[in-house]
């Protein structure tokens, strides 16, 4: 689901202000109805989102992915290879769906306060390498971590070793984020 159509549409209600054949107090009144409207879908919208959101939080990651993958990850003997990897698919469905859950309920709630997040998941498993995958998954921190700590601490721009300790440094801040 997208969030973009939720987003007022001020390019409609500010043409039917400006038509001639409609009188000031007309077109104002159409101004406020549309403002009403366009406030009620985008309040409607972001309630869909937060629905959205803990549903992928609650029911999927918790409720549904949860349970397999911890019977997975704390069996005490071998498990059959099959168990083994329905574990690890699992495990990487619970992950996906409690960040993006709570990603998806986050900019639900930004939009009810009036302000508008970007996307922070771009289907990650669709990725075609390990690079795409990192533009896709948990875009907000990711951006951050290079706007805020990667470039400033000079990039790629220095040499071969000051690029890896730059990634290091980053890399290390971010886990750190994190808890590890």
């Amino acid at each position: 689901m997208s969030r973009r159509r939720f987003l007022p549409n001020r390019s409609n209600s500010d043409a039917a202000c400006c038509r001639p054949d409609r009188s000031p107090n007309a077109s104002a009144a159409t101004v406020r109805n549309a403002a009403r409207s366009n406030s009620t879908t985008v309040v409607l919208g972001a309630l869909g989102l937060i629905t959205i959101g803990l549903f992928q939080k609650i029911v999927v990651a918790d409720g549904l992915l949860a349970p397999v993958s911890d019977a997975v990850f704390s069996a005490d003997n071998m498990l059959h290879p099959l168990d083994a990897w329905l574990g690890t698919l699992a495990f990487s469905a619970q992950i996906f769906s409690d960040f993006a859950g709570y990603s998806t309920t986050a900019i639900g709630v930004a939009l009810t306060l009036g302000f508008g997040l970007p996307d922070n998941f771009r289907f990650p498993y669709a990725a075609i390498g390990f690079s795409d995958f990192w533009k896709r998954w948990h875009i907000s921190l990711s951006s951050w971590l290079r706007d805020y700590l990667y470039v400033p601490l000079g990039g790629n721009r220095k040499g071969n070793l000051r690029t890896y300790a730059n990634l290091m440094t980053t890399m290390l801040i971010g886990g750190l984020w994190h808890g590890a």
